[in-house]
This record gives C-alpha cells, sequence and structure tokens, in this order.
C-alpha cells in the first residue's frame, strides 16, 4: 500500500490522556482526533510531554507563571529540538508535515490560550476548589509550543489547537481544514 505522505504532530496527552494531572483529561484513553487523523491518511507523530518528563506523573496543575522560567524554557528547548530534528528528516523526504495540534489552555501545549493563575509554593487540599476556580485562560502560547514555533514554523508547519472542553466542535473544526 502507499503511503499517504501525511504527517500530524500531536501534543502527548492527546494520544495518552494518563500522562495529564490526575483529574485534568475529559476522555479516556486517546482523544477523537487521533481517529479522526487516521481516517484521513495521516501518520502521527507524539510531542514528548515536557510536563511529564520534567516533573512526573505525581505533578500538581500549574500555570504558566509557574512553568515560565528559565529551567523549563530551556528543557523545552532541548525537547523541541529532538522534534525539528524528526520534521526536518519528513520534509528532506518529501512528506507533508502538519498540522501541529497544540490542547489550549495548556501551560506547556496551548497554541493561542494558556492558563493562568498567580499562586506559587504549597498550598493545602481545603485550598484546592479555590485555587482551581481562580485558574482562568489568557491568551499567550504554551511554553513548550513558543520552542516549537521557534523551529518548525520556518518549515511550514501550521499549529492548531485544540478544546478539550469541546471535544466533538475541535474535531471537526481541524479535519474540515485537513
Amino acid at each position: 500500500m502507499e503511503r499517504s505522505r501525511k504527517i500530524a504532530i500531536l501534543a502527548h496527552c492527546l494520544l495518552n490522556a494518563s500522562s495529564k494531572v490526575e483529574g485534568l483529561a475529559s476522555y479516556r484513553g486517546v482523544h477523537p482526533i487521533v481517529q479522526a487523523l487516521g481516517d484521513r491518511g495521516y501518520g502521527i507523530v507524539q510531542l514528548p510531554c515536557p510536563e511529564l518528563t520534567s516533573h512526573g506523573m505525581k505533578r500538581w496543575g500549574q500555570t504558566i507563571e509557574q512553568y515560565d522560567t528559565p529551567f523549563f524554557q530551556e528543557h523545552c528547548a532541548r525537547l523541541a529540538e529532538d522534534v525539528a530534528l524528526q520534521v526536518r528528516e519528513y520534509v528532506r523526504c518529501g512528506y507533508q508535515v502538519g498540522p501541529l495540534i497544540g490542547l489550549q489552555g495548556s501551560p506547556s501545549c496551548g497554541i493561542t490560550t494558556t492558563s493562568s493563575g498567580d499562586w506559587g509554593g504549597h498550598y493545602p487540599e481545603e485550598d484546592m476548589a479555590r485555587i482551581r476556580a481562580a485558574r482562568e485562560r489568557i491568551d499567550g502560547s504554551g511554553v513548550f509550543v513558543r520552542e516549537l514555533v521557534k523551529r518548525l514554523e520556518p518549515l511550514g508547519v501550521v499549529f492548531v489547537g485544540i478544546d478539550e472542553r469541546e471535544i466533538d466542535d475541535g474535531v471537526g473544526r481541524i479535519v474540515q481544514d485537513l
């Protein structure tokens, strides 16, 4: 069978909801966008999860204010460089690469929105509901996406955000443009 020569790049958690901070996934395993892309002949490159690779599975949900540090930026830059090498090889061999689909509201993989909340340090469990309510979405890209944009936009990769709060609408909106 002939290859489609089309590659989509997806945020790690779209292919593995278990990598998300406990309680934040709105789907059980893989996001429906995966099936929609497969039905259209796309191969998939799974991005590494910079939050998982730097903070592990038992991390707290954090915001752009906690992640936008020189340390995390450098971690994301290293991961983005590896992704860029893969993309350059696909492009060199004549593949159509993109879209890159990130997760709106993510402090790492948000394309046009990220999460914001100005707190830090330890907080007691009884404050969790207040903290979750205080976190808001703001305009801006996540830390990892900024590093990916630097390396992949020059290669022609288009960036698209999906909002997991609108699973069916988000999938339909993305795949209609493919």
